[in-house]
């Protein structure tokens, strides 16, 4: 059986050896082209095999040609265009950054403030994947080996240094994750990029973190309808488990053990019950540090900090990532949706960032970041 990364280019191996035409090869850029900028336009939920037809100006037939699916077409736009784009970007970032030079650095780190169209694609599509199974068997595959070959502990790297390589990359992911391509970017300072270079020269074991106070990212449901209530929490629970697109009202009324009629008397729309239960529910990052204000005046802030990221990336909060990423992707085309704030600061954009690359590769969890970021504040 075919998997459908190489979906598309096996079923043209199979058909009869002729020679392509330019032209066919040329179809196959458009195809891809127009995708992309579909992606970006309007999300990876809403594309459709018409709409990537009508941009590249050809027939449906010949996109469906080239994909029998909409997961395979997003594997072939991942390995042929996305992936590359975006490996390359890293492996830009993290040799500038591994060369000292400042004014370089800078510049890498542009790239992620001012993504390219593929680099946004390529960051959307990661997010999607978390909840689609058959783009996930390809990205994941793909991001789990970039990752371990910039952030793993093996013998030329030490544990402190590839944790630091990890919240470079993190911290570039938040970029594109919060770019937004009507808004006039700014461009990361010498001093932001000295940070990053004296983040990779830190040195030291890891010490145990203080095990409380405990980081919690959502709060109890408190008003005093339990009906609004379960609703609020069964809608977050099954975006973190299947994403917005599939997390019908149905769904979430079944978990919630509500009827849609209930649902519809206090929303007028799924859009809405999300926005009431992001905002009543989820846990600030403000808040979070103001939590952890004993510990960051006890031990310093950069052992405070990696206590959030240490809760943030356990395994056990994979839903809590996604649940977050999965709502900053989707508030970009769904105007109903912007209002709600996961990506308001610099800090969440990072540890937001850093949370899509953990899902990825579950070892950055262990990685000794308060090393990494006490090198940084002392920059």
């Amino acid at each position: 059986m075919v998997g459908q990364g190489a979906g598309v280019q096996a079923r043209i191996d199979e058909l009869p050896r002729r020679r392509r035409t330019a032209k066919a090869y040329a179809n196959d850029e458009a195809i891809r082209t127009a995708a992309i900028a579909v992606m970006i336009d309007s999300g990876w939920d809403a594309m459709t095999f018409s709409e990537v037809a009508r941009r590249a100006k050809l027939t449906v037939g010949a996109v469906y040609g080239r994909a029998e699916s909409k997961a395979e077409l997003g594997a072939d736009l991942w390995t042929s265009t996305l992936y590359p784009a975006l490996s390359g970007r890293v492996t830009e970032l993290t040799a500038s950054i591994s060369a000292g030079q400042a004014p370089q650095v800078a510049t890498a780190m542009a790239s992620w403030s001012r993504p390219s169209g593929a680099l946004q694609a390529a960051v959307a599509l990661s997010v999607a994947a978390l909840f689609d199974e058959d783009l996930r068997e390809v990205i994941g595959r793909d991001m789990s080996g970039l990752l371990d070959e910039h952030c793993g502990t093996d013998g030329s790297r030490t544990s402190a240094s590839a944790a630091a390589t990890a919240l470079s990359i993190g911290a570039a992911f938040g970029r594109v994750l919060s770019a937004d391509s009507g808004a006039k970017a700014v461009a990361p300072s010498r001093s932001a990029a000295q940070r990053e270079i004296d983040m990779s020269l830190a040195r030291g074991r890891g010490r145990a973190l203080p095990r409380s106070p405990e980081v919690e990212f959502m709060r109890a449901p408190s008003t005093s309808d339990p009906h609004l209530d379960l609703l609020q929490m069964s809608a977050l629970d099954v975006i973190g488990r299947v994403g917005y697109r599939r997390a019908t009202v149905a769904r979430i009324c079944r978990l919630a053990q509500v009827s849609s009629g209930s649902m519809f008397a206090r929303f007028d729309s799924k859009a809405e019950l999300v926005v009431s239960a992001a905002a009543s529910m989820l846990i600030s990052r403000q808040e979070q540090s103001r939590a952890l204000k004993s510990v960051s005046k006890e031990a310093g802030p950069a052992v405070a900090q990696a206590m959030l990221l240490r809760g943030f990336l356990d395994p056990k909060a994979r839903e809590q990532r996604a649940l977050r990423l999965e709502l900053s992707r989707v508030a970009r085309h769904e105007p109903a949706l912007q209002s709600i704030d996961v990506l308001g600061s610099a800090e969440q954009q990072s540890m937001l960032g850093l949370g899509l690359a953990s899902s990825y590769s579950d070892h950055l969890a262990d990685l000794p970041f308060a090393i990494a970021l006490a090198a940084a504040s002392k920059a």
